[in-house]
């Protein structure tokens, strides 16, 4: 994995919105992406969310910088108490698990907090269920730290931290229940619902099919809960810290924090301690380390051993493939991507038309990082004709010819088939006779050459007189 700094500068905290590395934060931890591409992040010490576009462009959803509480509200007139988990659904509403607070806060896509569960500054692990009578609003938490959003119950897991548990609210009807786990009772024991037993977990990840994968933090595991509830260590092996690679329970981890899954089911774990990303694959449960260096800390960007961390606690994948990377201790938003060469799946096809109109190319390709494109005619480059799609207007009888787009990233480059575009000039609307030939009505010319003739005639006669 190849690691770049998106926003913040490495050691420097503070909480200015801005781009790049003038933006500043303070001890961020969870990161959760919307399905537009826009990245949260919840700044932990500063007390607010905050939201990063793709282009490092840094601003504050809510909250009040460096001011905690619970209010409700809008932007900067609510108020937060230590969040760390973010999580975010279909419809962009961004969810918080409020630690401090012992509350999970909704923010809507225009700033406004509200509070879906639990009651401010009264830990608990009481569930809340409407439909057996328990009082709305009865839910208890205590230190939840993660969030993750499971789009096939449209649900929020919830790792309740202090308690040992893993809960989750339904968001259509407001109900919280314990899916795993036993309020008070740590331990590493597997095993179905209140059978299992769970050590600080601190967040967690929802695959595709619906299974949940937990951060066990003080077990130094990663836990998995099926659609049954059944809980299983998927790597690690409870009460024994390391940085070893290897196959499920010879894999060893050093409090892992935070999790993503990827398409293929691939886990992604942030090894906290050990400053590095581990991955779990899916298929046989082999952990492998993707960045940094087990127990150096530091903050350089580059490629597998030669990235560095510090203590991060935040991590989220793109559905085009990047990772964003809370880079806790550096107070810095890190992007990864696996890099790959450019790879063409749609070419460029052919096309036929008259002279005046407009003709568009495209070509999709995929590749890491993100490909530039540079389009060619005859193979000479076409001057700003550098996207993905080639728009030509008005096009003429010399826009005829081969069409081909180079597409590029740091991993290589690939020519795409040629496409040709033939141009033919419109119908003048009547035929031209030369000599010979027969049929049809005289041209024009047949006129003319009459009149010149009868012409030169009349001056003739004239002369002679």
């Amino acid at each position: 994995m190849t690691i770049t700094t998106l926003a913040g500068q490495a050691l420097t905290s503070g909480a200015i919105d801005a781009t790049g590395s003038a933006a500043r934060f303070k001890h961020l931890s969870g990161v959760a992406l919307d399905n537009n591409g826009n990245i949260y992040v919840a700044d932990t010490d500063n007390e607010t969310i905050r939201q990063v576009t793709t282009a490092g462009v840094v601003t504050t959803l809510a909250g009040t910088v460096g001011t905690a509480g619970s209010t409700n509200g809008t932007g900067t007139a609510a108020k937060f108490n230590g969040p760390t988990g973010v999580a975010v659904d279909q419809a962009g509403n961004v969810f918080v698990a409020d630690t401090l607070n012992h509350t999970i806060r909704q923010i809507s896509s225009a700033g406004a907090v509200i509070t879906r569960a639990g009651l401010v500054g009264t830990p608990g692990s009481a569930d809340d269920d409407p439909s057996t009578r328990v009082p709305a609003g009865a839910a208890r938490f205590s230190g939840p730290q993660g969030v993750a959003f499971d789009q096939t119950t449209d649900s929020i897991y919830i790792a309740d931290t202090n308690n040992h548990t893993i809960r989750v609210m339904s968001l259509a009807t407001g109900k919280v229940a314990t899916v795993a786990g036993l309020a008070g009772s740590p331990g590493s024991a597997d095993g179905v619902g209140s059978a299992a037993r769970f050590n600080y977990p601190s967040d967690l990840a929802v695959d595709r099919l619906g299974n949940v994968y937990v951060a066990d933090t003080d077990n130094n595991t990663v836990r998995v809960i099926s659609a049954n509830g059944e809980v299983r260590t998927l790597a690690g092996f409870a009460g024994s810290t390391g940085a070893a690679d290897g196959i499920g329970t010879a894999a060893r981890f050093s409090h892992p924090s935070a999790l993503a899954v990827d398409s293929s089911l691939n886990v992604y774990v942030l090894d906290s301690d050990h400053h590095t990303i581990r991955r779990i694959a899916s298929a046989a449960g082999t952990v492998t380390t993707t960045a940094g260096l087990a127990g150096t800390s530091g903050s350089a960007d580059g490629t597998g051993t030669a990235a560095r961390f510090n203590e991060p606690t935040g991590i989220a994948q793109a559905s085009t493939g990047e990772f964003y990377i809370a880079d806790t201790n550096n107070f810095t938003l890190r992007e990864g991507v696996f890099p790959g060469a450019p790879v063409i799946t749609a070419q460029p096809q052919s096309a036929s038309v008259t002279a005046g109109a407009t003709v568009q190319f495209f070509v999709t390709a995929t590749g890491q990082p993100a490909p530039t494109y540079q389009w060619m005619q005859n193979g000479a480059a076409i001057s700003g004709a550098t996207s993905s799609t080639l728009t030509l207007s008005s096009v003429q009888v010399l826009n005829s010819g081969q069409y081909t787009v180079v597409v590029t990233n740091a991993s290589g480059s690939v020519t795409s088939n040629a496409a040709t575009l033939t141009v033919t000039s419109p119908n003048p609307g009547g035929g031209v006779n030369g000599g010979g030939g027969g049929g049809g009505a005289p041209g024009w010319f047949f006129y003319a050459a009459l009149a010149a003739l009868g012409l030169a005639r009349w001056i003739r006669s004239h002369r002679n007189r």
